[in-house]
């Protein structure tokens, strides 16, 4: 027993980091983690890139909301607090989705920003 938890752990450093407990038992941990691929890299900065074009359209639109439609401050600054409290409420949801597992993280990503792209486009 003891010659193969030697070559065990032999075969175990080669590909892994050992890290001793203090109680005695061995962890292992991968001495290369891995990041984020590309596919998932580019989604994000795309959704990133969506979220700030989201972010600057009212208020680079308000004068021509004011002139055309003919809203008043008032008018603009309920609809920026809506904006706001919209994405504040739907944060949570999110989350509660991606911790309890309902939904993929990356089905909620892309879900998300083209709710979000589809919303832009209309306004």
């Amino acid at each position: 027993i003891a010659e193969e938890n030697e070559s065990f752990e032999a075969e175990v450093t080669e590909t892994h980091e050992v890290l001793p407990q203090a109680d005695g038992v061995l962890a292992v941990q991968d001495s290369k983690p891995k990041g984020p691929g590309f596919r998932l890299m580019s989604l994000l900065c795309l959704v990133g890139g969506l979220e700030g074009a989201d972010a600057v359209l009212l208020p680079c639109s308000l004068i021509a909301l004011q002139t055309d439609l003919g809203l008043t401050l008032n008018h603009l600054a309920v609809m920026g607090m809506i904006q706001g409290l919209a994405g504040n409420f739907a944060a949570p949801v999110w989350g509660i989705f991606a911790d309890r597992g309902v939904m993929r993280r990356k089905s909620i990503v892309v879900i998300g920003s083209v709710i979000q792209g589809l919303i832009t486009m209309i306004l």
